[in-house]
């Protein structure tokens, strides 16, 4: 989940969906939008650690899924830093 920075704090954000908009082969890359705030980033693959099904939501169209990650986003203003865990 992402942590806010409120001036020199790091708090919870909101648990939002996050979408895969794009997954690019050639740059090895994966690029996620917020739903609710709208925030884009483009994560490299080797910034994901793995994928998991997510099968107690409801299908309605779409498959849910949970990204474990080896980085932590900060979302800091209308920005998103990548860091390394």
């Amino acid at each position: 989940m992402p942590k806010l920075k409120d001036g020199d704090t790091l708090t919870e954000w909101n648990d939002y969906d996050w979408i895969v908009n794009e997954i690019d082969e050639a740059n090895k890359s994966v690029k996620l939008n917020s739903v609710g705030p709208v925030y884009s980033i483009t994560l490299g693959k080797d910034h994901i650690h793995s994928y998991m099904s997510d099968t107690q939501r409801p299908s309605d169209g779409l498959r849910y899924g949970i990204l474990k990650l080896h980085v932590q986003l900060i979302i800091d203003g209308i920005n998103i830093k990548i860091v390394p865990l």
